[in-house]
């Protein structure tokens, strides 16, 4: 019995100790560690320079991504934007379409490198479309199209001119419309589109450019 008795004693000093142990443990940690960590920000807030307002705001951004024309974007649950920008002087529309609920850091610094010299892609583009007008392609098919379809006045009004109008001369006229940024595909990454003018023709000569910004495929839509 009085074994018995010895290791009753003993196993409760045991629990008791363990106990304490472990609540000492969480107390230390709760008493120490979050002073450090108040401590260690208080430092970074100072080796920033930054208000405690731009310091929060700058924990909120983590999860966004900033686009030369459209601003910040969400890396989750983003929106479609639209806007209006000038590119080479003309104003273009643009929106940004996403597939799914998040989207990839990485292909938003694509995106971004492309929009940075979206200027002097777009001067490319369109010595392209002249290359490709000149090798008898479909820019050469679009064009040749137009000018046996439509009047020849609605061509001059619309082209402020008194001049008979040929295939030269509607090529000229030719300007980029709209640029559609798909973030998620790889061969239409970017998609601009260019008309001799949606006032008068539905259709378009379609460009598709990839990832990095090359030239996939040139089309008509309507």
């Amino acid at each position: 019995m009085k074994r018995k008795k010895i290791l009753k004693i003993t196993l409760i000093v045991v629990a008791i100790l363990f106990f304490g142990y472990y609540f000492l443990a969480n107390t230390l940690v709760n008493l120490i560690g979050v002073p450090l960590a108040a401590k260690h920000s208080y430092e970074a807030w100072q080796m920033e320079g930054l208000s405690a307002e731009e310091l929060m705001q700058e924990e909120t951004n983590q999860d966004l991504f900033t686009l030369p024309f459209f601003g910040e974007v969400p890396l989750s649950h983003p929106r479609e934007i639209d806007v209006v920008k000038d590119v080479n002087g003309q104003e273009v529309k643009m929106d940004l379409n996403f597939e799914g609920d998040s989207v990839e850091k990485e292909r938003l610094q694509a995106l971004k490198a492309l929009l940075l010299r979206l200027d002097e892609k777009e001067v490319e583009t369109k010595n392209e479309l002249i290359k490709n007008f000149n090798e008898g392609g479909t820019v050469k098919e679009y064009i040749t199209f137009h000018l046996s379809e439509l009047d020849s006045q609605v061509l001059k009004e619309h082209l402020k001119t008194t001049n008979p109008v040929n295939e030269e001369t509607l090529l000229s006229a030719l300007y980029l419309y709209r640029i559609g940024f798909y973030v998620d595909s790889n061969d239409s990454f970017a998609v601009f589109d260019y008309t001799i003018g949606k006032d008068i023709v539905d259709g378009l000569v379609v460009v598709r450019l990839n990832t990095k910004g090359d030239i996939v495929e040139i089309l008509q839509e309507s």
